[in-house]
């Protein structure tokens, strides 16, 4: 089946991992080119060469705000326009929200906040013909605890995106398990 893929493009965020791979093997699959990006040249080397020809790859730790923000650049230089971006896995910290340290706190917010964000600044211009920014969820925080409490920030973060990025560009929400990689791409793909 084909989505009508042909000719598109899309960032997907650690690439590298189950999750990553399994979304942009149906992606190219469906004759779209997809640029792969995570913090490891080894396991993005591997990633693209099990991918396909139609994968491509940036090496950027996303909770660096200087990498985030180069992607953008990357995504142009080898994509040109862009049509969806799969942002990375957020791993929720575990604890109670005042043990926390604050190094663990930062981790938490780097990749999910931060590095989402600095990677969209450089991103969203390249959405010629809108596009798809899909968050990468757990489906809620085991137990009332730090977890939950940045999971209720990246809700509100992507309802905030839903009215802030220009129109025709969507936000969505996935679950990171390898079985809904399908169902990542489809919202990727879809109008």
């Amino acid at each position: 089946m084909t989505l009508g893929s042909e000719e598109r493009t899309f960032v997907v965020c650690d690439g590298a991992t189950a999750f990553g791979r399994a979304v942009a093997r149906v992606l190219v699959g469906h004759g779209a080119r997809v640029l792969l990006v995570g913090p490891e040249l080894e396991a993005l080397e591997e990633a693209v060469a099990d991918v396909g020809d139609q994968a491509l790859l940036c090496v950027a730790d996303l909770a660096d705000p200087d990498d985030a923000a180069r992607v953008g650049g990357v995504a142009a230089a080898l994509l040109g326009g862009v049509d969806g971006v799969l942002l990375a896995p957020v791993q929720l910290p575990r604890g109670d929200v005042l043990d926390l340290s604050r190094s663990e706190w930062v981790a938490a917010l780097s990749t999910g906040v931060w590095g989402g964000l600095g990677l969209l600044r450089g991103i969203v211009p390249l959405f010629e013909r809108g596009g798809k920014v899909v968050y990468v969820l757990p489906a809620e925080a085991a137990e009332p605890d730090a977890g939950r409490v940045v999971l209720s920030m990246l809700e509100a973060l992507l309802d905030e995106l839903s009215r802030r990025l220009p129109p025709g560009v969507r936000v969505e929400r996935v679950e990171g398990d390898p079985e809904l990689a399908g169902e990542a791409a489809r919202l990727l793909e879809s109008p």
